[in-house]
């Protein structure tokens, strides 16, 4: 796109802000203490650029397991993970340092649960995926779920 080959050089253990002090040309930066660091102006909200690109929100992350490892246990205690994030966002953004820009995206659009709209976005990442020959083959992507007429059963 760019004409440009970029080279990978890994900075372990080094804390973000170290590494917009650096020689290279750019940085991705991961972690909670990004937010705080304002590397503007040449910084690219790549959550917002997936959406102008694909009209989809980004999904920041997921709660995976081996397939045999899925038990109802293991994805119950997620859900309660998730719906405990849900009901302590306000805490969390309090006790955050950010801009009002990110508080009010964390209390009014950041996500927490796997709807249409996410299994769509992933949908659209795989085919970016496959279309950029980022791999050869993406792999169906299963989602497991409680079975509710077995938990309606045990009540």
């Amino acid at each position: 796109h760019y004409q440009i080959d970029p080279t990978f050089v890994p900075y372990d253990e080094r804390p973000p802000k170290e590494l917009l002090d650096t020689d290279e040309d750019a940085a991705l930066l991961v972690g909670p203490d990004v937010p705080s660091l304002q590397p503007e102006p040449f910084s690219m909200d790549i959550g917002r650029e997936w959406y102008e690109l694909s009209n989809y929100p980004m999904v920041w992350g997921l709660y995976v397991t081996k397939r045999d490892r899925a038990t109802d246990e293991t994805i119950e205690a997620l859900i309660a993970s998730g719906e405990a994030a849900d009901e302590n966002r306000d805490v969390w953004v309090q006790a955050q340092e950010t801009t009002a820009s990110l508080n009010e995206f964390y209390r009014e659009d950041l996500r927490t649960g796997l709807d249409k709209l996410a299994i769509a976005s992933l949908t659209e990442f795989r085919k970016y995926l496959f279309y950029y020959d980022v791999t050869e083959d993406v792999p169906d992507l299963p989602f497991v779920y409680l079975d509710e007429d077995e938990e309606e059963e045990e009540r």
